[in-house]
């Protein structure tokens, strides 16, 4: 009899989990994940959670000054989750297609210490340089910058949901200062916007889509807006970081 419990409960979990899926929205546009890592609903302790992520990639990068075309990226280990939590993906085998939107959902019930869980993600990227396909190895730091960036927080039952600063880069201290970056097509330049100033010198980076840093700058921190001017830029998604805050940039 109780074989047969055993089974019957077996079942019936695995019925419940293969209900739990996401259905991708093609009508999102913003490249990367949404919502953002800090926007994303805490987790009660003992509370059922779910939530869907959104996940958009571009179609381009460059790497080495060679434009590359993203084909997909498949998402290969995910850790840091508190226990009792789990992800499923919309697809059976976790990839995720250059210009296409998808998505996974995070799910599940925990008693874990309520605290901040920075989730590391790693995977291959399939992408054609030059015309030649090859494949990356995605560590946790590069899938952060190509959008599959979150962190979960867990809070005791009924408490307010206080989320940090909205940055999920693994090991980073919550409270960093917020960026922005945008192109200027006409004059070719990126603009860099500090919402926080002081006046200790700080250091300007700009990465492509691969991790590789192709540029860097020192500045005083005192104005708050800065131009990058990096004249061999290709067209394609970078990411501008100071110090250990990040954000995207699209140059077109």
């Amino acid at each position: 009899m109780k074989k047969v419990l055993l089974f019957i409960f077996t079942a019936f979990t695995i019925g419940a989990n293969a209900q739990i899926t996401c259905t991708p929205n093609n009508n999102n546009t913003t490249v990367g994940s949404t919502p953002r890592a800090d926007s994303i609903p805490c987790i009660e302790r003992g509370v059922y959670y779910e939530q869907v992520v959104n996940v958009l990639l571009p179609t381009q990068y460059t790497v080495q000054g060679i434009n590359a075309t993203i084909d997909s990226f498949k998402m290969e280990t995910v850790s840091n989750l508190p226990s009792g939590i789990n992800y499923v993906c919309y697809n059976a085998t976790c990839t995720f297609i250059g210009g296409k939107n998808g998505c996974f959902v995070v799910y599940g019930t925990t008693t874990d210490t309520a605290k901040r869980y920075d989730i590391a993600f790693t995977g291959t990227a399939y992408v054609k340089a030059m015309g030649f396909p090859t494949t990356y190895p995605i560590d946790e730091s590069m899938a952060q910058q190509a959008g599959f960036s979150l962190y979960l927080k867990v809070i005791e039952k009924d408490s307010a949901c206080q989320l940090g600063t909205p940055t999920s880069i693994k090991n980073i201290a919550e409270n960093t200062q917020k960026i922005n970056a945008r192109f200027d097509i006409e004059k070719q330049q990126i603009i860099v916007e500090l919402a926080t100033l002081n006046s200790q010198a700080e250091t300007i980076e700009l990465f492509d889509l691969a991790g590789k840093k192709i540029y860097a700058q020192t500045i005083n921190n005192t104005s708050g807006v800065y131009t990058l001017e990096y004249s061999n830029l290709q067209k394609g998604l970078y990411f501008v970081r100071v110090n250990n805050t990040a954000t995207k940039v699209l140059v077109y």
